[in-house]
């Protein structure tokens, strides 16, 4: 749930609590597309930052989205939830092996600017594929099972079926930043 305008600026200011690990689940699309008038085709992706917190969660918004010819993926996506008493905020970078690495790198420069989870927002390096969301304080997180990453695959027929392979995702950039940011917390 997202979290409402009026506890916005109360989120804000407030310091952080936890930092955590949690998974998230992206939904994504591909499909063969006319490339030219000869009639050749090529596989295109169409992705939003379609980021869902559970599996049937992203599992139904792809069979809500199916059409002919549309090939679904779902990889579950470590992400960083940092929380305080009005909400969380969750950050995660999208297609890649080593999520957060870029503000992993930055993460000595910012000593002293982070507080509160809006300025761990404000100072994420900038990225096409970085996603970061803010929750409401009610909202659940998948912060077990976060040891192993998945990628599924849809199969065409009658309902979308899955085919389910290892995905090859770092989380130790993610790790280094809870592990930082919890060391503030504490002081």
């Amino acid at each position: 749930m997202q979290l409402k305008e009026s506890k916005r600026s109360l989120f804000e200011k407030a310091p952080i609590q936890h930092v955590r690990l949690c998974k998230l689940y992206h939904v994504y699309k591909r499909r063969n597309e006319w490339a030219d008038w000869s009639g050749y085709t090529q596989l295109v992706s169409r992705s939003g930052k379609h980021l869902k917190l559970t599996l049937d969660e992203a599992e139904s918004h792809a069979e809500n989205q199916r059409n002919q010819g549309t090939k679904f993926f779902i990889d579950e996506t470590p992400a960083l939830l940092c929380t305080n008493q009005y909400g969380a905020v969750v950050i995660s970078e999208l297609f890649s092996n080593n999520p957060l690495k870029a503000l992993c790198d930055a993460l000595p420069n910012l000593d002293g600017l982070i507080h509160t989870p809006y300025d761990l927002i404000n100072h994420i390096p900038k990225g096409q594929w970085i996603s970061a969301e803010i929750y409401d304080v009610k909202t659940s997180f998948q912060t077990y099972d976060t040891n192993t990453f998945f990628k599924r695959t849809s199969s065409p027929g009658q309902y979308l079926c899955w085919s389910l392979k290892m995905a090859n995702t770092e989380k130790k950039h993610i790790e280094t930043i809870i592990t930082n940011l919890q060391q503030h917390v504490a002081a």
